[in-house]
């Protein structure tokens, strides 16, 4: 984990306690004391393992030094406005709750730099996604909405939405479960009970993932029952839950329907 502070200020004179010797706040010392606060809230963020790899830049904006706040007896308090800690353009409230009270906000920027899958060549509707369609690059994520992917396994094997531009990142949202069957297709109805397995062609009558439960037609019996894919061209008998499509088993026998 590594940490880079960037501070656009002039060198700082002396420390807040010190620097005063009025009845204002020194308007660098709180720039300073905020800065302090926003490490301490990032680097919290950095200690979990999955966002280890992250790297932190801060910058905060001085504040308007025509400004005239009373000195405060007591420690000042921050809060940070960015629940999510995307970063980013970022307000931190600091307050004094002393003899005197005032508010004032103090702006930073929080540029979050870490690795997300970008496409390696542009990609058509579609493609099932393999490695070499992916690569990893660094980028300023504050800048970006949520929801794009930091690794590989959750998207190879995934099939592509819609079209994505080479070197754009690649979001959940562009991608899905590939149509392991689709309507029509012959495929093997599977069944298993009471140490009997069954297996028999059938005729898919809805398309679906894998995972996914669609009704299929037995090619030698003619009924229509009720199974989860399984595979490629295979479906399983039997009670699973129901899928996206709203079936659900009726209780049957997993071999009722499947054999001759």
């Amino acid at each position: 984990m590594r940490l880079r502070n960037v501070y656009h200020l002039l060198t700082l004179m002396l420390a807040h306690a010190s620097a005063n010797g009025g009845n204002f706040e020194n308007l660098e010392g709180i720039n300073s004391q905020a800065l302090s606060f926003l490490n301490a809230e990032y680097s919290i963020a950095l200690d979990e393992p999955e966002q280890s790899s992250r790297e932190i830049n801060i910058d905060v904006k001085p504040l308007d030094n025509r400004l005239k706040l009373l000195q405060c007896d007591r420690p000042l308090t921050f809060e940070l406005r960015d629940s999510g800690q995307r970063g980013g353009r970022v307000s931190v409230k600091a307050r004094c709750q002393g003899s005197v009270s005032w508010t004032i906000y103090v702006q930073a920027t929080v540029a979050i730099e870490e690795f997300i899958m970008v496409a390696a060549e542009n990609l058509v509707r579609g493609t099932i996604i393999e490695p070499r369609h992916l690569t990893k690059v660094s980028v300023d994520t504050s800048r970006l909405t949520p929801g794009f992917a930091i690794d590989s396994d959750s998207l190879v094997g995934k099939e592509a939405s819609r079209n994505i531009q080479r070197g754009k990142p690649i979001r959940y949202s562009y991608i899905e479960e590939p149509i392991a069957i689709k309507r029509g297709d012959l495929i093997i109805l599977e069944a298993a009970g009471s140490g009997i397995s069954v297996a028999t062609e059938a005729i898919a009558m809805q398309s679906g993932s894998m995972g996914d439960r669609i009704q299929v037609k037995n090619q030698s019996s003619k009924q229509i029952v009720s199974g989860q894919i399984v595979g490629t061209g295979r479906v399983r008998a039997g009670r699973t839950r129901a899928s996206r499509f709203g079936n659900s088993s009726q209780g049957n026998d997993s071999l009722a329907g499947v054999g001759h």
